[in-house]
């Protein structure tokens, strides 16, 4: 395991530079010979693939993010349960994926799922909302929702406006 982590680390250096395309093939040894060693549905693997999706995110390579950010959702699903609030930032990112791809159905679902969640776990309040909030109105125009997407931007005022009132 140390050879691995020590390819992680690598990585995550080369990454931390602005490497990206010296760190992905580090990224996938290591995620290969870490799945060859603890099985391909290991807990320790979701943050590895979250890494991973983000790598390919920064480049542009929204497909290759996407079956990353996946497989480490369904893992931390599995490990920590469908309602964690550890889910969140792979939530958000693969929202983004889809958008960036033009999916705006499932961005908006993943949007949808992140905003119930935070919810649900850490109350409606702070600027991830209220970004997010703006994120699914602009899907929401994108699909021909107008109507829901006002609702979404005042909302988002709303939140805006009592956080700055608190203050």
């Amino acid at each position: 395991m140390n050879e691995i982590n020590a390819l992680f680390e690598n990585a995550l250096a080369l990454e931390a530079n602005g490497e990206y395309e010296a760190a992905e093939p580090i990224f996938v040894q290591a995620l290969t010979m870490k799945e060859k060693a603890l099985g391909s549905e290991h807990p320790d693997l979701a943050e590895d693939y979250y890494n991973a999706g983000l790598l390919c995110f920064v480049q542009d390579k929204y497909e290759q993010a996407e079956v990353y950010l996946t497989r480490s959702l369904r893992i931390d699903e599995r490990a920590l349960g469908a309602d964690d609030p550890e889910l969140l930032s792979t939530l958000e990112h693969l929202a983004e994926v889809f958008f960036n791809q033009g999916s705006y159905e499932k961005a908006e679902k993943y949007y949808r799922r992140f905003l119930d969640l935070h919810a649900k776990t850490r109350g409606q309040q702070g600027a991830e909302i209220v970004n997010n909030l703006h994120n699914l109105a602009e899907i929401e125009d994108l699909l021909g929702k107008p109507v829901q997407a006002n609702e979404l931007r005042m909302e988002a005022q709303r939140l805006l406006s009592d956080e700055l009132t608190c203050a």
